[in-house]
């Protein structure tokens, strides 16, 4: 009944006493309770136990304005007071795609990821940073809890926090488990810091926190607002399909199979490795210029435009590694580096409601995701896997296929720090094939004008 409650109440529905009445009452029948009246001292109790004051519970206007944008702007030095710039968060999720190739005949910007088959291929990433360009481990969510790639693998030493559930969407619970755990890093620390939020249905309003002073953006304004919107999460977009092209075109040779074919190799710990180099890639210059661009700044004096305070070279690398994959993957209408690094830009991200919302929270109690749902374990079977050989190593291929084993191996066995330079060294094996089979083509040419 709290969960129905906050849900209604994230999407600005109004609620009132006799709407949860009726609803206890529903919500008893459909689970069998017979001996629940929802009386009036029941009422009572409910809201008294879970603090509910109905005239706090009211909708948010969809609209804004810049007059929204500059009064938050003025406001933020009061609000930020007392803080220093290595204590102000700010947490953000975003969709991610992460075997999509640049090709626009196979992807669809803004394609709904709801269902069917471009949501076998998402995850969401959540990252969180401070002003001066510290991050914290990112979240990631999947639909299993232990994909085929995890086999053998302790998933609590991912250099991520890994989570999943059937739409691999950020939900309350799971945000809910974050924030307390980044809570108890800076009760530690003995830290107490401010984290800005936007207002997704999936950040509660009401978490009581020691450490962590929760401020939430005006409503519709994050692309304003948002540091982590003003180019730190597609900074590490560009940094991550640069290394997903690097490891696709790597693999390929005269006998290889398509383009097509080995995307579907690339594999969620592929991915894993590839967000958490991409994040320790970005930098503090980009970080700090986005946060600026938010407002979220205590110092006028360096009033540099975005466009010096942006890594432009992560998106010109990207141009480059396309200008390769256009000839080398045979694409067939080729995505521009803007293009690809924004294809996953507005997926959904969060449990929202749909029509059939209290239904599916009905389901969820009455019958919770089973890490072994057919229809993730159907998906995980069409993921195609490198084939057993005998260890012959001729090839950056071959070299490429015993590294990852040895990386799984790693994790398997508690080696953490191992696993992750496994996954670095598979980085600088994809780049260095990379650059061969562009010096044999260049070989080639010249040979031809001798």
């Amino acid at each position: 009944m709290l969960e129905w409650f906050k849900t209604a109440r994230s999407q600005g529905i109004p609620l009132s006493g006799p709407m949860l009445q009726e609803k206890a009452l529903f919500y008893a029948s459909e689970l069998g309770v017979t001996d629940l009246k929802a009386s009036n001292g029941w009422l009572g109790r409910f809201r008294e136990r879970h603090n509910i004051n109905f005239a706090a519970v009211c909708g948010e206007s969809n609209s804004v304005n810049q007059v929204t944008v500059d009064d938050w702007v003025e406001r933020l030095p009061t609000i930020l007071a007392g803080y220093d710039l290595c204590d102000v968060f700010n947490m953000d999720e975003t969709g991610l795609f992460f075997r999509a190739l640049p090709d626009k005949s196979l992807s669809i910007k803004g394609e709904d990821c709801k269902g069917g088959k471009r949501s076998k291929e998402r995850l969401t990433v959540a990252l969180c940073c401070n002003a001066v360009g510290d991050f914290e481990k990112p979240l990631m969510i999947g639909k299993a809890a232990t994909p085929r790639c995890f086999r053998n693998t302790d998933v609590s030493r991912l250099p991520v926090m890994w989570r999943h559930n059937k739409k691999a969407w950020m939900t309350r619970a799971l945000f809910t488990e974050w924030v307390q755990l980044f809570n108890q890093r800076m009760r530690r620390a003995r830290r107490n810091v401010l984290l800005l939020l936007d207002n997704a249905p999936s950040h509660p309003p009401d978490l009581q926190l020691t450490n962590v002073k929760i401020v939430f953006l005006p409503a519709n304004t994050t692309s304003k607002l948002q540091p982590l919107d003003q180019g730190i999460i597609q900074n590490m977009k560009q940094l991550y399909r640069k290394r997903l092209l690097r490891s696709v075109l790597s693999k390929i040779n005269k006998e290889s199979m398509s383009a097509v074919e080995l995307s579907k190799c690339v594999s969620v710990l592929d991915a894993v490795q590839w967000v958490h180099s991409s994040v320790n890639e970005i930098k503090r210059e980009t970080v700090s210029g986005c946060f600026k661009k938010s407002g979220v700044h205590f110092d006028d004096s360096d009033n540099l435009p975005l466009s010096e305070l942006s890594d432009n070279m992560s998106l010109s690398e990207l141009r480059d590694m396309l200008r390769t994959a256009q000839t080398d993957l045979k694409l067939e209408n080729a995505m521009s580096a803007e293009e690809f690094e924004a294809i996953d830009s507005n997926i959904p991200v969060h449990s929202d409601l749909s029509e059939n919302w209290e239904k599916e929270l009905m389901e969820t109690v009455l019958k919770p995701v089973s890490v072994t749902d057919p229809q993730i374990v159907q998906e995980e079977k069409e993921e195609l896997q490198p084939e057993q050989t005998e260890l012959k190593i001729n090839s950056y291929q071959d070299a490429l296929h015993w590294l990852a084993q040895i990386r799984l191996f790693c994790y398997s066995k508690d080696m953490a720090t191992e696993a992750f330079e496994c996954g670095r060294l598979q980085e600088s094996l994809d780049n260095q094939a990379v650059k061969v089979k562009s010096s044999a083509k260049q070989t080639r040419i010249d040979s031809f004008f001798k």
